[in-house]
């Protein structure tokens, strides 16, 4: 089954990474729990420039197990401070 998520965070300038919740960090964490559980990620689109913490990190995957990729992301996104919505 394919699914398109996106992973909401809180953006900012790369200046005061503490003032922000990166999704990008977020989504390193779930793409390596998807992987054992045999999800592939086929298309990821997050940020606009090099120096900026986007808001929201969107991609694109294939999975079987569709309880246990909705486990992973709810903990992980919680665990970073960012939320998960399924488009």
């Amino acid at each position: 089954m394919e699914f398109n998520i996106t992973i909401q965070g809180k953006g900012g300038h790369g200046s005061r990474p503490d003032l922000s919740h990166n999704p990008v960090d977020c989504f390193a964490a779930v793409y390596g729990a998807l992987q054992t559980i045999g999800c592939k990620v086929s298309f990821v689109d997050g940020g606009t420039a090099g120096n900026i913490i986007p808001d929201a990190l969107h991609f694109t995957c294939t999975c079987d197990n569709t309880d246990a990729l909705k486990r992973i992301l709810e903990h992980t996104c919680a665990v970073y401070h960012c939320t998960v919505i399924f488009n």
